[in-house]
C-alpha cells in the first residue's frame, strides 16, 4: 500500500482534550502515512517530534452574552479562520499533501482546501447545532448559522467519519450517508481497565468520549 503524506487540521485554539484526541488519532495514522502534517492551536505531546506541527495564529474567542459580545465573536471567529486559511495557503505551497484530516468545525478552511484540490476527511464529533441552541440561549439566529456552518463542513466533505450508526440520525447526516464512514474509536486499556464490577460496593459508570 502505497503511503500517503497528510495533513490533520485541527482546531485554532489550544484544549486538552483536542491533544488527547490528537494522541490516538497520530498512533493509528503514523504507521500508514509517509509524512503527516499538523495544522492546529493544540499539539500532540506525545507525537510532537513525529509530525510537523504549524501553529496558527489565533485571537481568544470568549463566551459572553450580550449582542456587541457575540457579534465580537462572530468577528473573531472568521477572522482565525482566514489566519488559518493564509497559513493552508503557505503549506499547499511547500508541502506535498493530497489528504486532509479535519478535527476542526471550521467551513471555510475546508472550502479553500476542495478548491486547491484536496480530498477531505471530516471527523464528526458532535453537533455545533446543539452547542449553540445552549451557548447562545437559544436564539434562533445563532442557531440558523450553526446549521449553515454543518451544511457547509458536510457538503464540501468527500469522506464523513461518524463513531456509531446512531450519529447519523443525532448528528443530523442522513443526507450524507453516501459519504458516511463509521469508524469508532478504542478505548486505551492501559487507562479504562476491565475488572470484576461484582466486587465492588459501588459501580461508576462513564459515558463520552474515551
Amino acid at each position: 500500500m502505497k503511503k500517503e503524506n497528510i495533513l490533520i487540521l485541527g482546531p485554532t485554539y489550544s484544549s486538552k482534550s483536542t491533544s488527547v484526541f490528537l494522541e490516538k488519532l497520530l498512533s493509528i495514522l503514523l504507521p500508514l502515512a509517509n509524512h503527516i502534517y499538523l495544522a492546529s492551536g493544540t499539539p500532540s505531546k506525545a507525537y510532537i517530534n513525529k509530525v510537523q506541527w504549524y501553529k496558527p495564529v489565533s485571537f481568544n474567542n470568549v463566551l459572553s452574552d450580550g449582542k456587541k459580545m457575540k457579534l465580537k465573536m462572530c468577528f473573531i471567529y472568521i477572522v482565525n479562520q482566514v489566519l488559518l486559511m493564509l497559513l493552508l495557503i503557505k503549506l499547499v505551497m511547500k508541502k506535498r499533501f493530497r489528504i486532509v484530516i479535519s478535527i476542526s468545525m471550521d467551513p471555510l478552511p475546508i472550502i479553500l482546501l476542495k478548491i486547491l484540490g484536496k480530498k477531505v476527511v471530516k471527523y464528526w464529533g458532535g453537533s455545533i447545532t446543539r452547542v449553540s441552541s445552549v451557548t447562545m440561549n437559544c436564539k434562533t439566529r445563532w442557531v440558523t448559522l450553526s446549521i449553515l456552518q454543518e451544511k457547509l463542513l458536510a457538503f464540501f466533505s468527500d469522506k464523513i467519519i461518524i463513531e456509531s450508526a446512531s450519529c447519523l440520525k443525532f448528528q443530523k447526516l442522513e443526507g450524507y450517508k453516501q459519504k458516511i464512514v463509521i469508524s469508532p474509536l478504542y478505548v486505551d486499556t492501559d487507562i479504562f481497565l476491565r475488572n470484576n464490577s461484582a466486587k465492588h460496593k459501588k459501580t461508576i459508570a462513564y459515558i463520552g468520549n474515551l
